[in-house]
């Protein structure tokens, strides 16, 4: 969004995981489950000060490549 200052992350849930500067990028960890041979998170991210204002990002990797 044009304007944004601020961008909140939350990742498998609706817990807050930070909040970031709308530029720029964020290198997350990516924990397996092992017990699974795929792995799937979810990431919300939300344009502070506009909460209807969301991409939600479902990734999976194989756990056991």
């Amino acid at each position: 969004m044009t304007g944004a200052s601020k961008v909140t992350v939350s990742v498998d849930g609706p817990g807050l995981y930070g909040t970031y500067d709308a530029n720029g990028e964020l290198t997350l960890a990516f924990p397996c489950d092992k017990s699974k041979s795929t792995t799937t998170h979810t990431y919300l991210l939300t344009v502070v000060g506009y909460p209807n204002l969301t991409k939600k990002l479902t990734v999976s990797a194989q756990s056991n490549p």
